[in-house]
């Protein structure tokens, strides 16, 4: 017996303001083997605005996964978290989050700002699609039913 799930795909949110960077974990993503959505946002008050879903993002789905890359200042990933984390509708949502130092990774651990991931440059893709796709197969079981695919025609009753 084989199984499907249906319904809809892992929404991800990726923060992240080189999209050089960005390329490459899109292309890392979409290689991944699972259906999946990303949004990608450059600083941190689309981020703020897409996750309250504000103005233009008043549509926005809620996000799956946050995915926070290296912003514009070392407190960037930071204030992005304290809004994941510091929001009850929020809180629950992973996040996975790229860093160039130790120091930066040490700052998060210290203002207890919860992370699933934390991958210093350079990255370990194979690590980080470990993570993600653990996440993703979470999330399958928690929010998407499977449809059972059975080879066993089904007779009338006539």
């Amino acid at each position: 017996m084989a199984y499907e799930t249906i319904g809809r795909s892992m929404e991800v949110l990726f923060v992240q303001y080189d999209l050089r960077e960005a390329k490459q974990v899109i292309d890392v993503l979409a290689g991944a083997g699972f259906n999946h959505r990303l949004t990608l946002v450059r600083d941190v008050q689309e981020a703020a605005d897409f996750l309250h879903r504000i103005e233009r993002f008043s549509h926005a789905p809620r996000p799956n996964l946050v995915v926070l890359g290296q912003g514009r200042s070392p407190d960037d990933a930071r204030q992005v978290l304290r809004t994941v984390r510091g929001t009850e509708d929020l809180k629950s949502i992973p996040v996975v989050l790229f860093t160039d130092d130790r120091q930066q990774e040490r700052m998060l651990a210290d203002a207890r700002l919860f992370v699933e991931g934390c991958f210093v440059q350079p990255v370990d893709w194979e690590a980080f699609l470990l993570i993600v796709r653990e996440l993703n197969r979470f999330w399958i079981a928690d929010d998407v039913m499977p449809l059972v695919k059975s080879t066993t025609a089904v007779r009338s009753a006539s």
